[in-house]
């Protein structure tokens, strides 16, 4: 069984949910920011209910319910996203993804999940070897089911693409980007 990866995009700098919005604000327009660029379907933020479940980017320190520590997490389903999702990460079919045989025939994406968590504080996101990938107060992370870890899957597919400007927008902050292996 080989290694399996998240995409995922975090603020370097800056300070947990800014002042004048709240986490379940800052989620939204995380979302937001893909359906004004034509990456996902318009209406997706405000058809998601935010939770407080973990990822496989946080599961590591989230899973533990720390004390003192805030977070929403809100999933958008691969079906939401449009064709254009493909020039930032890997994107798949219905189709395209599953076998042949399968039931699953049809033209909506299949991968990349698409999962956004926001938190009061910085935790890190660890590595299966217990090395840290990075530390932040937030997370847009792409996942790719069971799919095995991959130089041509999980990566950004265009570092100059306006989805990275638009969330430095939202998150008052430079952002960078790693895979977290799991």
């Amino acid at each position: 069984m080989g290694l399996h990866g998240s995409i995922v995009i975090y603020p370097k700098a800056g300070r947990p949910s800014p002042a004048n919005q709240s986490l379940e604000q800052t989620a939204l327009r995380v979302v937001e920011a893909f359906e004004r660029l034509g990456l996902a379907r318009k209406g997706t933020a405000y058809s998601l209910t935010p939770d407080r479940e973990s990822t496989s980017a946080t599961s590591s320190i989230l899973d533990d319910n720390p004390e003192g520590i805030e977070w929403v997490h809100v999933a958008v389903d691969p079906a939401l996203l449009l064709a254009s999702i493909g020039e930032v990460v890997y994107a798949a079919t219905a189709k395209e993804f599953w076998e042949p045989d399968t039931a699953e025939q049809d033209d909506a994406f299949a991968v990349p999940y698409l999962d956004v968590t926001v938190l009061s504080a910085e935790i890190p996101a660890i590595n299966h070897d217990g090395s840290i990938a990075c530390t932040a107060w937030a997370f847009v992370e792409f996942s790719y089911e069971d799919v095995r870890l991959s130089s041509e899957i999980h990566r950004i597919r265009d570092e100059s693409h306006q989805i990275l400007k638009d969330l430095e927008s939202v998150f008052g902050t430079r952002v960078g980007w790693t895979v977290v292996s799991g």
